[in-house]
């Protein structure tokens, strides 16, 4: 009797095994698709999947009741069988690297220093240290600027085999982003943000998002197209102009709009050091500067009128990158910079408000020459 008893338990132990077993094979065989809004189980049938009649199965498979009226930010399963063809991985490429930047491998777990036009692929993990910063560029030429003392992992990286889509799931663990994704028509570009405690799912949009691991507070802001910021399974959208903040536990993430961007634009278009004031922001608690310039291109600085700088013009070619060269955050609406190599520059100021959500940029060109001989920037 015992041993019947026994072999009972053996054999139901097993079966859970290979329950267990076959339930994590179909997780890890699904694409898991944010909704947006205007989507519904017909136009993703007909979008990603192989024919329209799919959209039955895509509804019973994810329990949706209202087809018409799914919440933006929801998440639906798919099998990789149902999508139109296996999705296959990329690699995304460093553009530029400033201060100690480093990656850990998801494949071997080592961690080393990041250079320019090295590849990542997903699993891997980008840190940043203090005054550092490195900008990566995506297969669909989508770009991130990653600040300093952040953590990034690339969780997933995939794209379409027949559109060129591409499927990025990033996981901001701590630390501030910047993101411009490139603008596409087809709407089955999904790029995703996930901090601690939010995630931000977009397409086609300009927008930065923010994430402390020591308070699980995590912030959204929007400067072009719109953001789905999503918190404890409540969702909100967030528009061009608008962001939210989102805390552990903390509900629904209000809706926010951003403070404006200073007034900058009567800067000089040449100056001879980096001293700036400029009109107060209204809410503005303290304000974020940031100097950048294109890297790997040369400038030509012509000089003229008893060694003052009249004019400045580009030679050289190659690829444009626009790095971060300086950033700094001021509690008064003044700066004085570093000094840096004459050259062309894009300054950048806005206001930060009480809540830490950054406002909208103010932005001005100009060129630095700060001495009377010919200078030519890097």
């Amino acid at each position: 009797m015992d041993l019947f008893i026994n072999r009972i338990i053996v054999t139901t132990l097993c079966y859970c095994m290979l329950s267990l077993l076959a339930t994590t094979s179909a997780q890890a065989q699904e694409w898991i698709y944010t909704v947006r809004s205007g989507d519904n189980p017909w136009s993703i049938s007909r979008d990603y999947l192989q024919g329209m009649d799919y959209w039955p199965q895509l509804q019973r498979y994810n329990g949706i009741t209202r087809p018409t009226q799914i919440p933006p930010g929801t998440q639906l399963r798919i099998p990789i069988e149902w999508l139109k063809k296996p999705v296959k991985p990329i690699t995304a490429r460093v553009l530029d690297v400033r201060g100690a930047v480093e990656v850990s491998s998801g494949k071997t777990g080592q961690r080393i220093p990041l250079e320019v036009n090295n590849t990542l692929q997903a699993g891997d993990t980008i840190h940043t240290g203090p005054a550092s910063n490195v900008r990566v560029k995506f297969h669909d030429d989508s770009e991130l600027l990653l600040q300093a003392d952040s953590t990034l992992a690339l969780e997933t990286l995939n794209v379409y085999a027949t559109s060129g889509l591409v499927d990025a799931q990033l996981h901001l663990r701590r630390g501030r982003l910047e993101t411009q994704t490139t603008t596409r028509k087809d709407p089955a570009i999904r790029y995703e943000i996930r901090t601690p405690s939010a995630i931000a799912a977009v397409r086609g949009t300009e927008f930065r998002v923010g994430a402390d691991d020591a308070t699980q507070v995590a912030l959204a802001e929007v400067t072009d197209g719109e953001v789905s910021f999503s918190s404890a399974g409540q969702t909100t959208v967030l528009p061009e102009k608008f962001g939210a903040v989102a805390k552990a536990g903390g509900g629904k993430p209000l809706k926010v709009e951003l403070l404006p961007p200073p007034e900058i634009a009567d800067f000089p278009t040449t100056l001879e050091e980096l001293e700036f004031s400029w009109p107060a922001v209204d809410r503005a608690q303290k304000y974020r500067v940031q100097l950048m310039a294109y890297q790997r291109k040369r400038f030509k600085l012509l000089v003229v009128n008893q060694g003052r700088l009249i004019h400045s013009e580009q030679v050289g070619g190659g690829e444009q990158v626009l790095a971060l060269i300086y950033e700094e955050i001021v509690q008064t609406p003044q700066f004085q910079g570093p000094q840096l190599p004459n050259d062309n520059y894009l300054l950048r100021i806005r206001g930060i408000d009480e809540q830490g959500l950054e406002g909208l940029n103010g932005e001005h060109q100009f060129t630095l020459f700060a001495s009377s001989s010919v200078a030519s920037a890097k």
